[in-house]
């Protein structure tokens, strides 16, 4: 049996994981902060790219963490550069299951 709540905690997103296996209760808490995503939603909006990223989000998924790897090896040619943290983030993100989910119900959540 699983049960997942989800909260909001100022600006990080809070998955809260509740099982129960052999008798015994576990929690398993996800947090994923969302720096990020309005500046990454407001991009996408304003190239027209957002349908294309929430279906690749949705659709693509298990392509996604292989994207992530190959991303991954960019990581010291873009440190020092003023968006390296933000490729880093994008990274991370693609390489996280829970945290494309949260990305892509964010798209879905926020108009504009």
């Amino acid at each position: 049996m699983c049960f997942v709540e989800e909260r909001f905690f100022c600006e990080y997103r809070c998955k809260i994981h509740i099982k129960v296996k052999n008798s015994v209760l576990m929690l398993y808490f996800h947090i994923m902060k969302s720096d990020y995503w309005s500046d990454w939603n407001k991009y996408l909006t304003g190239w027209g790219l957002k349908p294309l990223a929430c279906t690749l989000l949705r659709d693509a998924k298990p392509l996604l963490p292989l994207i992530s790897q190959v991303m991954s090896l960019g990581l010291p040619l873009f440190k020092g550069i003023p968006f390296s943290a933000q490729y880093q983030a994008v990274v991370e993100t693609l390489g996280d299951e829970d945290g494309m989910d949260q990305f892509y119900d964010y798209l879905q959540g926020v108009r504009g």
